[in-house]
């Protein structure tokens, strides 16, 4: 009922700054180091696997995690190493082979827990009432950001690719459905 008719543009995924979108970009170009790829071919079994169009893709991608994300350790773990960056952004990066740059989910931290580790929640069950449970858990992701880890089930995922196990995927996966 008059007027001209509009196309609309729908985007889909997270809008990203023009600025974090060139920040990602300039990461993505950047060769990685000598250091890091080291770590990649010796201690992610998965990269050995893949052909090299998406082992170019996955280096990048790390280029890009280890840029944007913070690690931190959990309790019981004393420090974070260089090793332990690298094989969590590969991981991670497995799950996001292929995916525009845009739609990365909106990870910042990294909590690294020496082993598996108690996670204590509150939930309100169908009759109202507020439970508290604990659980032991090897990985979560949380909506603000955050993606839990236990290092051990991260090295033993990155060493055994056959066991189709990897719950850094598994937790990437849920970022992704996320948002």
């Amino acid at each position: 009922v008059g007027g001209p008719l509009r196309r609309t543009r729908h985007r889909t995924g997270p809008m990203l700054s023009r600025s974090s979108a060139w920040r990602r970009a300039r990461r993505r170009r950047q060769p990685l180091s000598r250091q890091r790829l080291a770590i990649l071919e010796s201690r992610l079994a998965y990269y050995a696997c893949l052909p090299e169009v998406e082992q170019a893709e996955l280096r990048a991608l790390v280029q890009v995690l280890l840029g944007e994300w913070s690690f931190e350790a959990g309790a019981g773990l004393t420090e974070i190493t260089e090793e332990m960056r690298v094989l969590v952004a590969g991981q991670a990066a497995l799950a996001l082979l292929g995916r525009p740059l845009a739609e990365l989910p909106r990870l910042r931290a990294v909590i690294l827990y020496p082993g598996d580790y108690r996670a204590q929640e509150e939930r309100l069950t169908p009759e109202g009432t507020w439970v508290r449970s604990s659980e032991v858990r090897v990985g979560e992701a949380w909506d603000h950001g955050v993606m839990v880890l236990s290092w051990a089930e991260v090295a033993h995922d990155a060493a055994h690719p056959a066991d189709g196990r990897c719950v850094t995927v598994h937790e990437m996966a849920h970022a992704l459905d996320a948002q």
